[in-house]
């Protein structure tokens, strides 16, 4: 096992380090903003607690499109705590992923069940995306006339694995807060200042 290589930075810029470059099956929430905007948008949300890392992802550069730069919201790594795939299932499908997760990350039994009991003891965030990345978009769309998010369910490491967007959609900034809840991963949604952009 070698040396890992970064593969985000924390909110204060530090890099953070994860076996094998990535946090095992973790989802990463990641908007497309416009290449001349990203300086402003970076510096403008730096104390949110969110840490927006562009990333050289072909991926993700080729669902960003031209004149767009692909940035990696993320929180202590992963936007694990920021989406929760639209079903049902929801919670225990949450839950279900942190225990892989933290068995491939070699915890203790003991220490394993604590983070869970911590996870159903708290309120959980709706379906789809949270409140605080609905907030982010709704801040920077009317500034910067769109922005692109999408989410992928990241199976290894962020800068190298291969995903495709499924579908495409276009939602007015005013329209996200409610529909929000149903993003389904590897869908980009084109967020635009109003329905006539």
């Amino acid at each position: 096992m070698g040396t890992a290589a970064p593969a985000h930075a924390d909110r204060n810029g530090r890099s953070l380090r994860f076996e094998g470059n990535n946090p095992p099956m973790c989802w990463l929430i990641t908007i497309a903003v416009a290449d001349d905007a990203v300086d402003a948008i970076r510096a403008a949300h730096a104390g949110s607690g969110m840490s927006m890392v562009p990333t050289r992802s072909p991926s993700a550069l080729a669902a960003a499109g031209d004149g767009m730069t692909p940035l990696l919201v993320t929180a202590g790594g992963c936007s694990c705590a920021w989406y929760r795939r639209p079903d049902r299932n929801g919670a225990q499908e949450q839950i279900a992923r942190a225990r892989q997760k933290y068995e491939a990350l070699r915890w203790s039994p003991a220490k394993i069940a604590r983070a869970l009991a911590s996870m159903t003891s708290r309120p959980r965030p709706d379906d789809g995306l949270h409140a605080a990345v609905i907030e982010l978009l709704a801040a920077l769309v009317p500034r910067h006339g769109k922005a692109r998010v999408w989410v992928h369910d990241f199976r290894g490491r962020a800068e190298t694995e291969t995903y495709q967007i499924v579908r495409r959609e276009s939602w007015p900034v005013a329209d996200l807060a409610s529909r929000a809840a149903g993003l389904e991963p590897d869908v980009l949604v084109e967020v635009v200042a109003s329905a006539g952009r």
